[in-house]
């Protein structure tokens, strides 16, 4: 390969993994009607893909009631929708590689999240276990990744 072959390939994932960090590599599914809205006047809600061979990811099945198409390959889901408060329904899928072994689990009920979204943010919705009396318990959690440059500021638990 070419050093010009090289660095197209190189700007060509670079391109990719840049989309990806920006917020939507799903279906963006917009839960507000009319035109669209400018990003400053919108939040994003995503739920970040697990690694295809090991991880846990939280799947975004609905919205405030609304179902939310989701990437075939990955699972992802991701919504555009007005600030205000919202109800998240999330579900949980597991996948684990081991040589030639895959094992996969999913949630049998999903989990209701109540959250307070504010216009110009991007939220990621991910999994986190707990021990408690025990058991394995999974609860989604929303992380506020604020906009461009701020750092995140507040973190939505289940209920």
């Amino acid at each position: 390969m070419s050093a010009s072959q090289r660095k197209s390939a190189s700007m060509t994932v670079l391109c990719f993994v840049a989309v990806i960090a920006a917020g939507c590599a799903a279906p963006k599914n917009r839960l507000y009607s009319g035109d669209p809205l400018p990003s400053d006047k919108v939040a994003v809600v995503t739920a970040a893909p697990a690694s295809l061979l090991w991880g846990t990811q939280a799947v975004l099945h609905q919205i405030d009631g609304q179902t939310i198409k989701r990437s075939d390959w990955d699972g992802s889901g991701c919504a555009e929708l007005l600030p205000g408060s919202h109800v998240l329904s999330v579900g949980m899928f597991q996948t684990h590689h081991y040589g030639l072994f895959w094992t996969t689990k999913w949630s049998v009920r999903d989990r209701a999240l109540n959250m307070e979204a504010e216009a110009g943010h991007l939220y990621e919705v991910e999994i986190q276990f707990s021990t408690k009396g025990g058991d394995d318990r999974w609860d989604p959690v929303v992380l506020d990744k604020g906009i461009a440059s701020v750092p995140p500021s507040k973190t939505a638990r289940a209920q």
